[in-house]
């Protein structure tokens, strides 16, 4: 099904979990989507917002600087989610596709993320940002 986020043709309360992946940064009112998602979100539900993270290095210089494509810092994210969420807490999480069949480069990348995972001050310097929050009335 197509449809505009901003105006889901669902029932209030429908789904018992709402998933979004790199939409937010995409809409003119971001928390306008939020607060459509949370509408279609059951009382006892969950929200998964998963976004990319604007201070990762490879992202940053690929989609901001050469694409200029706006991702949000996990600040602006977290208190973005927090204007709409109740205890809003957002982890950082390495994850990628490679459409790239070069092994060097694979194993290159492969190394890279293993030594950001074992130093938790590059966290912040994480691919994507996720926050899974359950809905309160």
């Amino acid at each position: 099904m197509i449809a505009d986020v901003c105006s889901l043709p669902f029932r209030d309360r429908v789904f018992d979990i709402t998933f979004e992946k790199d939409v937010l940064h995409h809409v003119k009112d971001p928390e306008k989507t939020l607060r459509e998602v949370m509408r279609v979100t059951s009382e006892k539900g969950t929200v998964i917002v998963v976004e990319a993270n604007r201070m990762n290095p490879l992202l940053y210089l690929h989609m901001t600087l050469v694409k200029e494509h706006q991702h949000f810092t996990k600040t602006y994210l977290k208190a973005l989610l927090a204007s709409v969420l109740k205890d809003v807490k957002i982890t950082s999480i390495e994850a990628h596709v490679y459409p790239i069949n070069n092994q060097s480069f694979l194993r290159f990348m492969c190394i890279l993320e293993s030594l950001l995972g074992k130093f938790s001050l590059l966290n912040g310097l994480f691919s994507y940002n996720i926050c899974i929050a359950k809905i309160r009335d």
